[in-house]
């Protein structure tokens, strides 16, 4: 009996604790996203000590309108101000760079609204799905009704003009592996993780030409056995990345393209998150 008060009065401290917690936080998105004005100014200051005049020109707001806003964020202890101008404190650089990973990642999910909403994401790792604002400079390449192959064309081209390859196939396609064999004898590297079934294929259907890949030093698979539903693949450059629609199949109509650092990270992050899950393949596995 005493254990079970024990337990339901810990468990209440830290349910007040925790309700304390929150409705701090509340209060700090509240006042965050409260004014664009308040969030102009901490973007503006982001980049460095601005002046009045400055901070003018970069919110569009009127002197007296700024300092209104200053003085509040001042009182939240977001800023100060030197002899050079206004400055963030730690606390307002650092949700200065939150505040950007935010508006970074409803971006990307509402400029691609209709991609994401179609498509399965569950196999994204929670970690890479706070990071999805990496893909925020992305575009969406569609099949259309004159090129119904174009996502695919896209894909080949990027590998085509790759230095080195990771990707992570659940499907299979012949001209993957002719395009893989030219990249290998170009010295290009290449690291895969396949699913069973798409290894199966290989090994029954390419089982001469899957031999002379694997001997090459340069070439590196691996196999997962799982229901991955992404098929996605980062070069030096580039990442392309598609999905598995809503009903269960690969959707050959979209792919998400980006070319910048940030997500082909993001890119090589998701690749190591299926790599470790892997099982290399060895000459003998074939």
């Amino acid at each position: 009996m005493l254990y079970i008060i024990a337990y339901h009065v810990i468990w209440g401290n830290e349910f007040i604790k925790y309700c304390d917690t929150y409705k701090d936080a509340i209060d700090w998105l509240k006042f965050l996203t409260g004014s664009n004005l308040r969030i102009r100014i901490l973007l503006s200051l982001n980049e460095g000590v601005k002046d009045l005049k400055c901070l003018k020109s970069d919110t569009g707001a009127t002197s007296s309108t700024i300092l209104h806003a200053i003085g509040k964020m001042v009182d939240k202890n977001q800023l100060i101000k030197g002899k050079d101008g206004y400055y963030l404190t730690h606390l307002g650089k650092i949700q200065a760079v939150l505040l950007i990973d935010i508006i970074n990642s409803f971006g990307t999910l509402y400029t691609h609204k209709e991609f994401w909403l179609d498509h399965n994401v569950q196999g994204i790792p929670e970690p890479l799905i706070k990071q999805i604002g990496y893909l925020s400079d992305s575009t969406v390449v569609r099949a259309t009704t004159t090129n119904p192959l174009k996502p695919f064309s896209s894909l080949i081209k990027a590998l085509s003009d790759a230095k080195e390859v990771k990707g992570v196939f659940p499907i299979f396609h012949k001209d993957l592996i002719e395009t893989g064999e030219k990249l290998l004898e170009g010295g290009v590297n290449i690291w895969l993780v396949i699913t069973e079934e798409v290894f199966d294929t290989l090994r029954d259907e390419y089982k001469d030409r899957l031999k002379n890949m694997l001997q090459k030093e340069n070439f590196k698979l691996w196999v997962i056995d799982e229901d991955v539903k992404e098929f996605f693949t980062i070069t030096d450059s580039s990442i392309l990345f598609s999905l598995f629609s809503n009903r269960g199949v690969f959707d050959l109509s979209s792919q998400l393209v980006s070319h910048s650092d940030e997500a082909i990270l993001w890119g090589y992050e998701l690749f190591e998150y299926y790599r470790k899950r892997a099982k290399i393949v060895k000459m003998e596995d074939v």
